[in-house]
């Protein structure tokens, strides 16, 4: 009998991004200032930048009960992703500015402490040169996307050689639903004065002539109230003095205590629960 295998050997993570979100679209002056910090400060480590450019469109009814679409404003800037390469040509990071959201993704996860030292730094460094004052922050987040293949025969791919049953966290009706299925789900939780909203999607598909399992856990940090100057942001962003680093690490302990109750213990010895999820 085959076994699955973590996407990464050592971990299976696929992907970790930390997100911010805004009350409004970021400005032109500040997606510029934005611009200015990247030549100054980070392109050393991104080496290469992508434009990302906007078009309104209007769309109304007709009297003819159709409707119409006209285009109020075209191809505008509306932001910019920087990406940091390696040496043999492929992503491990990248940052998006557009629209509400600034977007850390990490491709090449490193562990959990390096992850946080670099996405606290590139926050700071980003929010202090924007205007919060008029666009303040709603909400910010961390999801991590996980990956594991089985090594043999589709047929033999057993979802209980990956999962716990019964676990809370995924149907027992994937136990038996053969090789295509998902499930999703979604619950609160409270932090200090804040609500922390988990949504989690799970599924199984063949990927390249392979049976894999894909665990997409997001985690969104619904702030009670907008944040409109960075010293609050970074140091009391969750409440209580609990600053960014401190409530991007509580969801990182989300994480890994839903990994924890989802996966069997066979899996969770392979992947290094307390290792690289620390």
């Amino acid at each position: 009998m085959g076994e699955y295998i973590p996407y990464a050997g050592t971990n299976a993570i696929i992907e970790v991004a930390v997100g911010i979100q805004f009350q409004h679209n970021i400005s032109e002056a500040d997606l510029s200032n934005a611009r200015m910090v990247y030549e100054s400060d980070l392109q050393n480590e991104f080496a290469q930048i992508q434009e990302i450019f906007g078009t309104e469109l209007h769309m109304e009814n007709t009297d003819q009960g159709g409707f119409r679409i006209e285009k109020t404003k075209g191809h505008y800037p509306a932001g910019f992703k920087i990406l940091s390469v390696d040496s043999e040509g492929e992503i491990n990071r990248t940052l998006t500015i557009s629209k509400d959201r600034l977007v850390l993704h990490f491709t090449r996860y490193c562990g959990w402490a390096a992850t946080l030292d670099d996405s606290i730094r590139y926050i700071s460094i980003l929010l202090t040169n924007m205007n919060l004052a008029n666009n303040g922050i709603e909400s910010f987040g961390l999801r991590y996307i996980d990956r594991f293949t089985y090594d043999s025969e589709k047929d033999d791919a057993n979802t209980a050689l990956l999962f716990n049953q019964p676990s809370d966290f995924i149907s027992n009706k994937c136990f038996d639903a053969g090789p295509y299925w998902h499930c999703d789900s979604g619950w609160f939780e409270n932090y200090n004065c804040h609500s922390i909203l988990n949504q989690l999607g799970i599924g199984r598909a063949m990927v390249d002539s392979a049976p894999t399992v894909t665990i997409n856990h997001e985690m969104i940090f619904c702030l009670s109230a907008l944040v409109n100057t960075v010293g609050i942001f970074m140091e009391d962003a969750g409440g209580k003095y609990s600053g960014l680093r401190n409530s991007l690490d509580y969801l990182h302990i989300l994480n890994r205590k839903v990994m924890t109750g989802l996966l069997n213990q066979d899996i969770l010895n392979q992947i290094g629960i307390h290792d690289e999820y620390v």
